[in-house]
């Protein structure tokens, strides 16, 4: 059973069985500083143990992971959050040194810089929201040729092709949507910080979920009408 976890996605998990294999010194440093950073967002935003999905670190959010310290600004936001909501918890600066040293000082800040190989992972979610942008467009305007009778070659290729470009992005997003968007739904707790990542997954993953009721939709329609024709 255990051997299951081999399934989770490297890019949004971390197995320790094999990352620190093969590596030494200031290599074997970072891959140690990466999994400290995890298990910290992991107790920062975790409600409660959630079994395999704590023991391989796995990612809570779909996007914003385009800057490669991703994970040193949400462990400072968190710090910073905690001040604005209780000041008289740290009245002198010493104080608050103090408090933030082993929370996300205490580990090796990577240095920022642009992840072009994480925007393009990401790309596809925005293109999934664009496309079914278009989707409620098209849906308004076959209404309205429907009404007018006016449907021209050009129009039907439109349509068509945007049906066509709008399945092939819900086939690239589907699955990681609907693990990590469950991930993110059911096992994070709601700060100041995720709000936005929260958010964005919420509505990608309820657009997903309205695109498997539409198939399961058109199935059974399909179904239907064949068997009342039998």
């Amino acid at each position: 059973m255990n051997g299951l976890g081999n399934a989770f996605d490297k890019k949004t998990s971390f197995d320790a069985s094999t990352a620190f294999n093969d590596k030494k010194d200031e290599e074997l440093q970072e891959v140690i500083d990466h999994a400290r950073k995890r298990i910290k967002l992991q107790q920062k935003l975790s409600n409660g143990r959630k079994g395999k999905f704590n023991t391989y670190l796995v990612d809570f959010f779909l996007i914003g992971k385009t800057n490669n310290a991703w994970m040193d600004h949400l462990l400072e936001e968190d710090v910073a959050n905690s001040f604005r909501e209780n000041p008289s918890a740290s009245p002198s600066s010493s104080n608050r040194v103090l408090a933030i040293t082993p929370t996300a000082l205490s580990l090796k800040k990577t240095p920022p810089g642009f992840n072009f190989g994480q925007f393009l992972e990401e790309l596809k979610y925005w293109l999934f929201l664009v496309s079914w942008l278009n989707k409620i467009l098209v849906m308004k305007m076959v209404n309205h040729r429907k009404k007018t009778g006016e449907i021209t070659p050009a129009f039907f290729t439109y349509v068509t092709l945007s049906q066509k470009i709008h399945f092939v992005l819900f086939n690239l997003v589907s699955i990681d949507v609907v693990f990590l968007g469950t991930r993110t739904i059911l096992h994070t707790k709601i700060t100041r910080s995720i709000g936005f990542y929260y958010l964005w997954t919420l509505i990608i993953y309820n657009l997903v979920i309205l695109d498997l009721m539409e198939i399961a939709y058109l199935s059974a329609t399909l179904v239907y009408s064949t068997y009342k024709q039998i």
